[in-house]
């Protein structure tokens, strides 16, 4: 691959006619960019948050949409810093629909939506259209963890302990038109492929579902065991999504306190042995040095499985 990525002459052939002015100071004041380009990784971002919840249309106005305005004023802010969007080109609004409110960050600066463009986010309809991870972004693991990082808070389940010490298991569901189904699986190889590189195991790409509107989903799933969630949270995480950045703070805080737990091995011979002398369950924790907890769970499993054994007798005997 070539040390440049974009330069003022490609982002020119863009334009139809005469570029602007103004257009042209914003692209000589962020051209060009090379695989040695500091704020590559933010624009690795923001191509990831393109093909998670945002969107460029045709004019390359460009939309970022959540469900709590927390996550779009950070985004404001990081544009306006970052990357030099006047302020008076951006503004949140509310969106009312079926699915319920969100809101939506405006950022009517085409310049920067065409940068955008050509780095490799999609314009238009993304389940009407077939892309793929642009190869620049796969570089290094700074420029791949940064545009995970976007994606997968758009588009990742919620991470939150499920049962007692256990996280839920993630998952990651991707929607497109039937034409591009096969799009549809290479790029969520490409998604399992670049979150495998950064440590993180994952199950399989799953088969294609139809979904009610006749458009086709797959999903993969990030393995729950507590090791594999502490080690997304320290090499891909969130970044401005934070209600999902909090969850997962919480999450690892309970499984890193946990990690090292182990179910406790009981001797069920000499357990039954002891319920027959009669002992009660602190003599019986004491004696076979287990907590109170297990001995009483354990109990209640020697009960059910009693209780059956007996139902099966029963059975056997009328027949």
């Amino acid at each position: 691959m070539s040390k440049e990525i974009l330069s003022i002459k490609s982002i020119k052939r863009t334009y139809r006619y005469v570029v602007p002015k103004t257009s042209l100071f914003y692209f000589k004041r962020v051209l060009p960019l090379s695989v040695l380009s500091t704020n590559l990784p933010d624009y690795s971002y923001l191509v990831g948050k393109i093909m998670g919840d945002g969107h460029i249309d045709k004019r390359y106005s460009i939309k970022f949409i959540a469900g709590d305005t927390s996550q779009l004023d950070l985004i404001y802010n990081y544009l306006t810093k970052k990357f030099f969007i006047p302020f008076n080109r951006m503004k949140i609004s509310k969106k009312v629909s079926t699915k319920g409110l969100s809101y939506v960050l405006h950022v009517n600066y085409s310049p920067f939506g065409r940068i955008l463009s050509q780095l490799g986010a999609p314009v238009g309809n993304k389940t009407m259209n077939a892309f793929s991870v642009p190869k620049w972004i796969l570089i290094n693991n700074n420029t791949k963890r940064l545009f995970l990082q976007a994606l997968l808070e758009d588009e990742l389940t919620t991470i939150k302990i499920e049962k007692k010490f256990h996280a839920n298991s993630p998952v990651l569901k991707l929607i497109k038109h039937p034409n591009h189904v096969n799009s549809l699986r290479e790029f969520l190889y490409e998604i399992k492929k670049m979150i495998n590189d950064l440590g993180i195991s994952t199950s399989e790409i799953s088969k294609s579902i139809v979904t009610e509107n006749g458009k086709i989903s797959m999903y993969l799933r990030l393995n729950q065991n507590k090791e594999n969630i502490i080690k997304f949270s320290q090499n891909i995480g969130f970044r401005f999504n934070v209600i999902k950045k909090n969850k997962l703070k919480d999450c690892v805080k309970v499984l890193r306190k946990t990690r090292y737990n182990r179910k406790v091995s009981v001797n069920m011979g000499k357990l039954q042995e002891y319920i027959n002398r009669g002992y009660s369950i602190r003599r019986i924790s004491q004696l076979m040095k287990v907590n109170r907890s297990s001995i009483h769970s354990r109990m209640l499993m020697l009960k059910f499985n009693t209780k059956k054994n007996l139902l099966k007798k029963m059975e056997c005997d009328t027949l």
